[in-house]
């Protein structure tokens, strides 16, 4: 994986290059909080608003979210969008 860019610490957009010799980039869009008093509304809006902007057409349309630590990458929608693409 290799991340393209940065909105803040948490949220990230990933560009994924599947199958070897042939260049299928999909873009992933991520964004966490450690707890959920934390909102993630606004890091999920500034990630579509990045896409829209660029022209970005996100994997499945979507954002994946998780609630927790960013000490351990075990965290299920990270794990989930790992297996997906």
């Amino acid at each position: 994986m290799h991340v393209l860019g940065h909105i803040d610490d948490k949220s990230m957009y990933l560009k994924l290059k599947k199958k070897e010799g042939i260049n299928m980039a999909k873009y992933v869009g991520y964004h966490r909080t450690s707890t959920e008093e934390q909102h993630l509304d606004r890091g999920i809006n500034e990630i579509k608003k990045h896409c829209a902007d660029n022209g970005i057409k996100l994997h499945k349309d979507k954002v994946y979210t998780d609630q927790n630590t960013g000490k351990s990458f075990d965290r299920p929608a990270y794990q989930l969008l790992k297996n997906e693409v």
